[in-house]
């Protein structure tokens, strides 16, 4: 893999790394799984480099000093918006759960219909129609 090939593999991966922050931030849901699969399949064909990533690491400091230097900015930029989707992800997960816990609170259905029931807390019993 020659030095213009390397850079535009690192430039995807940071490419799809940033794309998965901007859906996270715009709660494109629907959008995600095919980002953060591209994202996958991308780490998986750098990982795949041969000999390994100590040997991609080898190819990167022979570089000249402008690519070598634009290829660890990025690199550095995408762990970086990694670390942010992770928790974006977290914040996301619990505004989930939050919605969830909100909306079965406030169904009429839970608590006012012949099916419905507040269960006991620590138990698979029902209190029943309040």
């Amino acid at each position: 893999m020659g030095a213009e090939s390397l850079a535009e593999l690192i430039g995807e991966l940071c490419d799809a790394v940033f794309a998965v922050t901007d859906i996270l931030q715009t709660a494109r849901i629907t959008e995600l799984e095919p980002a953060v699969l591209r994202v996958e399949a991308l780490n998986e064909r750098l990982s795949k480099y041969p000999g390994g990533p100590e040997e991609l690491r080898k190819q990167i400091g022979k570089l000249d000093e402008p690519v070598r230097d634009a290829i660890r900015a990025k690199l550095e930029s995408a762990r970086q918006q990694h670390d942010l989707n992770q928790s974006l992800i977290k914040l996301a997960i619990q505004r989930n759960v939050a919605l969830q816990s909100y909306s079965a609170q406030t169904n009429l259905s839970a608590t006012y219909s012949s099916d419905g029931g507040v269960p006991l807390a620590g138990s698979n019993n029902l209190l029943g129609k309040v």
